[in-house]
C-alpha cells in the first residue's frame, strides 16, 4: 500500500507543479496591466489559490500514509511546493493591494479583495515562518515577509478607517 501511496503521492505533486504555474501567471496579471485589472482576474487568482491549498491537504495526507527514502523524498518535494504556493500566494496579495491602493476610484467589492488579500498575507506569512520550510525561502521571500510585517502592521493601526471604505 505504501508503494500506491507514494505513487499516488508522486503523480499528485507533479499536477500540483503544473497548479502552481497558473497560480503563478494569474498572481502577476495586477501588476503587469493595473489598467485592465477587473474582479474576474482576481476571481480566477482566488479560485486557483484555493484549489492549491485543498490539494496540499490531499498530497500530505497520501505522502504521510508512505513511508522509507521515498517518503522523505516527497516531503522535500511537498515543502518545496508549499513555499512557492504561499510566496505566490503574497506576491499576488501585494499586487491586488497595490493596484486598488493606486486607484482613484475604487470599484464596488473592494473591501472584500482588500479583506481576502490582507487574510492571505497573513496566513502566508504564519506559513512561512514554520521552521520546516526555512530552507526553501530564497532571500527575497524574506524581504517579501518583511514587507507582509508592515503592511499588516500599519492595516491593524488604521483598520477602523481603510474598512470604511465601500
Amino acid at each position: 500500500m505504501n508503494n500506491e501511496n507514494d505513487q499516488t503521492a508522486e503523480r499528485f505533486l507533479v499536477a500540483l507543479e503544473g497548479w502552481v504555474q497558473e497560480l503563478m501567471a494569474l498572481s502577476q496579471l495586477p501588476l503587469a496591466n493595473p489598467t485592465k485589472l477587473n474582479f474576474e482576474d482576481y476571481t480566477k487568482f482566488r479560485d486557483k489559490k484555493e484549489e492549491c491549498l485543498s490539494f496540499m491537504v490531499i498530497i500530505e495526507r497520501r505522502i504521510g500514509q508512505g513511508g522509507g527514502e521515498r517518503k522523505e523524498r516527497l516531503t522535500e518535494q511537498f515543502d518545496r511546493l508549499v513555499v512557492a504556493i504561499w510566496s505566490i500566494l503574497m506576491q499576488g496579495s501585494f499586487g491586488f493591494l497595490t493596484v486598488l491602493c493606486e486607484r482613484a476610484q475604487l470599484p464596488i467589492g473592494t473591501q472584500h479583495v482588500f479583506e481576502q488579500e490582507l487574510k492571505t498575507l497573513y496566513e502566508a506569512e504564519k506559513a512561512l515562518e514554520q521552521d520546516r520550510y526555512q530552507n526553501f525561502l530564497p532571500a527575497s521571500m524574506v524581504e517579501q515577509r518583511e514587507k507582509a510585517k508592515q503592511i499588516l502592521n500599519i492595516t491593524i493601526e488604521k483598520a477602523p478607517k481603510l474598512l470604511k471604505m465601500g
